[in-house]
């Protein structure tokens, strides 16, 4: 026993070794602010029914909301989104709807041709959304590092994309559909 907290004390005592500190001081340095667009606010209010020129202001007010609220993990925060309305976004689930697999997705739409045009068109804006999301350099969140803030995902808009690429490829836009993967694939790179 002796030993063992000698041992403890030891190391304590003469700190990290240089490799060490180094490593710390990384771990430690504060991360510097990506250039260009964060994609934050189009994906708080991805499905949330308001103009595109209003999305960064509103995706504001929820965040200095976030930011001067002193409510605990446990109680639900009222941000002014939530008075939005949302738009109607696809039911999981639905045959024409792609999931992340290309090969699987390509098939999917070949069988539900018809089924995948109506659901592309009935989300059009939603699918628009998606795909300008690739124009944004990064993605981090705004909100105060709580745990009673809400994690941002939005699993619809990746999937309407993807849906919306292979029915481009099916079509015979393959060029443009690949390019569209690309995009997007880039986009995933950037924001992870």
């Amino acid at each position: 026993v002796g030993l063992f907290v000698l041992n403890i004390g030891w190391h304590r005592l003469r700190g990290p070794t240089p490799d060490e500190a180094a490593a710390l001081a990384l771990v430690e340095a504060p991360v510097a602010k990506p250039q260009g667009r964060n994609a934050f606010a189009l994906t708080w209010l991805f499905s949330k029914d308001v103009a595109e020129a209003d999305i960064e202001e509103l995706a504001a007010r929820d965040v200095e909301y976030a930011r001067n609220s002193t409510i605990g993990s446990n109680e639900k925060l009222q941000f002014s989104s939530a008075q939005l309305s949302d738009l109607d976004l696809p039911k999981s689930g639905v045959a024409a709807l792609c999931d992340s697999y290309p090969e699987k997705c390509l098939n999917l739409v070949r069988k539900n041709l018809e089924a995948t045009r109506e659901l592309l068109a009935k989300h059009d804006q939603l699918v628009k959304r998606a795909a300008s999301l690739e124009d944004y350099e990064y993605f981090r969140s705004e909100f105060p590092r709580r745990f009673s803030m809400p994690v941002i995902y939005s699993m619809p808009s990746q999937q309407l994309r993807i849906g919306r690429l292979a029915l481009m490829f099916v079509d015979g836009e393959r060029n443009e559909a690949i390019a569209g993967v690309c995009r997007n694939l880039s986009m995933w790179r950037r924001f992870g």
